[in-house]
């Protein structure tokens, strides 16, 4: 059964104690941990740089006490176990331009023939962690305001996260046996808001990133791809830059919000490893 793109306010407080919710993440989580233990299966984390690859994996892997407020580049590609004494792995693809055809034909190759059996793919909307100082930052200059960089960075990054899942697209097209994909979009925290949930929804599912995704689904076949959109905010950040605050996190935006969404990431993740 499809899952909701975000959970809002009233869904969240139906939440009566974080540690319930907490509980119930875990539960889902050990499920499809559990999958993954049967036939040394791997799922795949791909997404620009600074998207929160690694948090996501830390916290989808029942790792989330690892999970880091700074950023910290990748420079390779991250192997992550699954809990303890699980042959699974988290495959997680560095997503720096010039680290992603270094590292990713390796990925696609496994994605091909069959051993990556899922493929997670972190977008932002544009909500991208950089680890260089404002004034190195080539599109920056100093009589922009705070929001004059997001507009221009979420902007340039966006096109980013189309073009990545361009590059993977015939990967998936020509992958060996069925493939799950699940879309999250995180940073709910930076961009959440009455007025942009919908906006940030219908950018994926209405605009060029889901007209990729049905041209796979095409010509792979429903039943042999399946593919879910979900959100949810790993951590709850402020935008930074070196020290410097960019931009604030959504003032509402709580740790109920957080916790109900990544509840129905777990959901996703779930049903997908059910079908």
């Amino acid at each position: 059964m499809p899952v909701d793109f975000f959970v809002g306010l009233g869904a969240a407080s139906s939440i009566v104690t974080l540690a319930q919710t907490r509980k119930q993440i875990t539960s889902k989580t050990e499920m499809y941990l559990n999958y993954l233990k049967k036939g040394k299966r791997k799922i795949a984390i791909l997404g620009a740089g600074g998207v929160g690859k690694t948090s996501i994996s830390l916290l989808l892997s029942g790792n989330k006490d690892e999970i880091s407020f700074e950023y910290d580049e990748s420079i390779n590609t991250e192997k992550l176990k699954l809990g303890n004494n699980t042959i699974g792995n988290f495959i997680i693809g560095p997503g720096q331009a010039r680290r992603v055809e270094s590292y990713w034909p390796n990925i696609q190759r496994d994605i091909v023939q069959g051993s990556i059996v899922g493929i997670i793919n972190v977008v932002a909307y544009g909500y991208h962690s950089i680890g260089i100082d404002l004034d190195k930052v080539s599109y920056y200059n100093t009589s922009m305001t705070n929001e004059d960089f997001i507009t221009e960075h979420t902007q340039k990054r966006r096109k980013i996260e189309i073009e990545l899942l361009d590059y993977v697209k015939s990967s998936l097209i020509h992958s060996k046996g069925k493939i799950r994909m699940l879309t999250i979009v995180n940073k709910q925290d930076l961009w959440w808001s009455e007025n942009t949930n919908n906006e940030v929804e219908n950018f994926y599912k209405k605009g060029n990133y889901n007209e990729m995704i049905k041209e796979i689904e095409s010509q792979k076949g429903k039943t042999h791809f399946l593919h879910e959109y979900v959100s949810m905010s790993s951590v709850i950040n402020n935008f930074v830059v070196k020290d410097k605050i960019i931009k604030y996190n959504t003032q509402g935006y709580d740790q109920r919000l957080q916790l109900a969404n990544n509840l129905n990431v777990t959901k996703a993740l779930e049903g997908l490893t059910k079908n």
